[in-house]
């Protein structure tokens, strides 16, 4: 058994895969919603109450992991830590705690994130994304091959910090557009049509796509995208509804929907899947791929 710890800057997840013949699969998952990038103060540094909010997760994870036979016990680190300028400071003081932490760079957590999605799509061309909290991956995939990855430095909680109360206004949405843009230009603009979506807050605009708009959602397309967007700015029962069911992402809908909305039109993308699929999966494979589970 290999347990492993997605620490995100929006959620933080352990997850207990049992392994055999090469293969894995879910036993336990359990979550803890701490918006670690709202913790990070105006030098970039995470802060001694986010550290110690973090220390409390993850002293519980490990005991949750210990009930386990575990062969392995991984702690994945992304973009919170990564961009932390503490960084440093952050492993050290978890290795005096017998808690080692991995800070993927942005190219790895792409990486495996590709690699979580391919084996589900067999992706031959596309982009698969990922959004999360406090960074967006937008990876290039031609003729099934990594080409090449942006690393945003905008995830759908660190956007929802530039603005108050949840909902943006014209101006915020502006800002928030430009500050897209300026990322995307990096990336050759071509026609794609398949995007790949991995994350939890892509996995709830599915969900509210179903509910709302049209019930047999193999994929989203962009008109998708726009409905759902204008229903959460111009309807407060939907808004009320949505933080009753989805109060540790409702701040990132909006966020995210900018996010995917500027990819599609940059890309002049045809079709949004949302992978069940993600980096951890990526990881996994990995490790099956070397032997080691």
């Amino acid at each position: 058994m290999i347990g492993v710890i997605d620490l995100g800057s929006n959620t933080i997840r352990l997850v207990i895969y049992d392994t055999y013949l090469n293969k894995f699969k879910t036993i336990h998952t359990v979550h803890d919603t701490l918006k670690l990038s709202m913790y990070l103060d105006s030098l970039g540094n995470l802060s001694d109450e986010g550290i110690k909010l973090l220390e409390k997760t993850l002293v519980k994870f490990q005991r949750v992991a210990l009930e386990y036979p575990l062969d392995s016990f991984y702690i994945l680190a992304t973009a919170v830590i990564r961009n932390a300028n503490n960084q440093d400071e952050i492993c050290q003081y978890f290795e005096k705690l017998g808690l080692y932490i991995t800070v993927l760079s942005s190219y790895e957590e792409a990486y495996l994130g590709y690699i979580g999605v391919k084996e589900v799509y067999k992706v031959r061309n596309g982009l698969v994304i990922d959004i999360g909290g406090g960074s967006t991956e937008i990876s290039y995939i031609k003729n099934h091959d990594f080409i090449e990855t942006l690393s945003m430095p905008y995830g759908a909680l660190n956007l929802s910090l530039m603005y108050e109360n949840h909902m943006p206004n014209k101006e915020d949405i502006d800002k928030m557009n430009q500050m897209i843009h300026e990322q995307l230009i990096q990336l050759k603009k071509q026609p794609i049509d398949n995007i790949y979506g991995v994350g939890g807050t892509i996995k709830i605009i599915k969900k509210l796509t179903r509910e709302y708009i049209r019930k047999n959602v193999d994929y989203l397309i962009i008109n998708d995208i726009k409905k759902i967007k204008q229903v959460i700015l111009e309807n407060q029962e939907f808004r009320k509804k949505l933080y009753l069911e989805h109060q540790d992402r409702v701040e990132m809908l909006l966020p995210a929907i900018y996010l995917i909305e500027a990819i599609f039109n940059y890309f002049d993308a045809k079709r949004l899947y949302v992978s069940r699929t993600g980096f951890r999966e990526g990881f996994m494979r990995t490790l099956v791929k070397k032997g080691k589970c």
